[in-house]
């Protein structure tokens, strides 16, 4: 028979390690009929410097132009 001392393994030791690095890609299409009208529209009084007085108009922003964007992201 065996006895609880007979019956022992021998220790174990073990360490693991993992590292890594996430990668990640994307794009994104802008303005992708090429539209050139205005993003938004604004009314109001302005005046620029050497004016005599201000002047009540539209002032816009236009869309941004057809634009291809990819993004690269790694992490830890």
């Amino acid at each position: 028979m065996f006895s609880a001392e007979s019956a022992r393994s021998e220790p174990t030791s073990v360490a693991d390690l993992e590292a890594g690095r996430r990668f990640a890609a994307s794009v994104a299409a802008y303005n992708v009929f090429d539209s050139h009208d205005n993003d938004i529209t604004y009314f109001y009084a302005s005046q620029l410097a050497g004016e005599a007085a201000s002047v009540e108009d539209r002032h816009f922003h236009p869309v941004e132009p057809r634009t291809l964007r990819l993004t690269l992201e790694t992490r830890w």
